[in-house]
């Protein structure tokens, strides 16, 4: 059937160059198409007959028809490159993919601690969330009189902080919205895990307000000055003027600190630096005032005693270097006497027998006596 369907859009194709047989032509190769694409997208996906379909949803009713070729919520996995991958059936996947994540592998325990998985997990502490009544509470009071009931009045009514509260309108606000568009809430999921985190009512139990960030310019931070609850509201401060006093000294202190270099901003000089010359004290600058006084005579004696330990100190140095020389040269001496009495003691001496010995002085003899009166002769 597919080739059938092949030859019928080649023959539509060829007949395109006539002109009377253009509408028929047209007409053959939309018909060639569409029943080629029909008969490979049926052969293509016979597992659509047993694919499990998607419950009723706004969503899936507003996704486009599967007859179209980018539809991606069939239940069967994408052919498209980088579009997502569909889940299998629960009960395929709890016996395919899933077996995986309901053992530990083999060697590696399990994947908590404790002995039981979370949440009632020991060692899963986290912070009591807010019971749903507190929450359906806030939004029922945030509803009624916006104006009244705004974030910071129920944030000090039921002790949570500013951002969970607005947090917790925003969700009651999706809540309502999904429920008027019939969408599936998981309520029985939040009421059980309430149950299991052992949700409370911050009425009794207030959340603390994360630590404000002091000013650099501050000595210690923020100060809290506590009233009692017989003052009136409006009882005037008894430690703001104080306060106030040690910010503008500190910070009159800080801007009057070096900062490497000119101010070009400051209006005026600073306070802590004077603008004044170095006092000097000028006794007499005249010509009579070293008359008598022997000051020239006083410089050159002082200037010779310093040449005199300064030649000391060099004739020292030259003795010193000449001793040290000399030692070396001894000791030098020293030790090439001992290499040469070592040298000597280690030559071998030959002993020449007694005849040959005899012989050479016969032989000295006669040479003597063969010399006779010159032999006599001083020099």
């Amino acid at each position: 059937m597919a080739f059938a369907s092949r030859s019928a859009s080649r023959l539509a194709l060829r007949q395109l160059g006539s002109g009377p047989a253009v509408a028929s032509s047209s007409r053959t190769v939309v018909a060639a198409f569409s029943s080629t694409a029909s008969s490979s997208y049926a052969a293509s996906t016979p597992e659509d007959a047993t694919s499990r379909k998607a419950p009723y949803s706004a969503a899936a009713e507003a996704s486009p028809a599967p007859s179209e070729l980018n539809a991606i919520g069939r239940g069967r996995k994408s052919a498209g490159r980088g579009r997502p991958k569909m889940l299998a059936p629960y009960d395929q996947w709890i016996l395919s993919d899933a077996r995986v994540y309901k053992q530990p592998k083999p060697g590696m325990g399990p994947n908590w601690i404790g002995d039981t998985p979370f949440p009632l997990n020991p060692s899963f502490n986290p912070p009591a969330p807010i019971r749903q009544s507190t929450k359906t509470e806030i939004w029922r009071l945030h509803a009624s009189d916006p104006k009244e009931w705004t974030i910071r009045a129920l944030s000090e009514k039921f002790s949570i902080g500013l951002q969970r509260t607005e947090a917790i309108l925003r969700l009651k606000a999706l809540e309502n919205e999904w429920t008027s568009q019939d969408k599936p809430l998981q309520s029985e999921f939040q009421s059980n895990m309430d149950r299991l985190l052992g949700a409370q009512d911050r009425k009794r139990g207030p959340e603390f307000e994360p630590s404000v960030q002091s000013n650099d310019k501050s000595v210690r931070g923020i100060q809290h000055e506590e009233f009692s609850e017989a003052e009136p509201l409006d009882a005037p401060s008894v430690i703001a003027p104080a306060l106030a006093e040690e910010t503008l000294k500190r910070s009159s202190m800080i801007a009057a600190l070096p900062s490497g270099g000119p101010d070009v901003d400051a209006m005026g000089s600073s306070r802590v630096v004077e603008n004044k010359r170095a006092p000097l004290s000028i006794t007499s600058v005249s010509g009579e005032s070293y008359k008598g006084a022997g000051r020239v005579q006083r410089n050159e004696r002082q200037a010779d005693k310093r040449k005199g330990a300064v030649a000391k100190k060099q004739a020292a140095a030259d003795a010193a270097a000449e001793a040290v020389a000399e030692a070396a040269r001894v000791e030098r001496e020293r030790r090439r006497k001992e290499q040469r009495k070592g040298v000597q003691a280690k030559k071998p001496t030959k002993k020449r027998p007694q005849a040959n010995m005899s012989a050479r002085k016969g032989q000295q003899v006669n040479k003597s006596t063969r010399k006779g009166p010159q032999a006599k002769k001083l020099p």
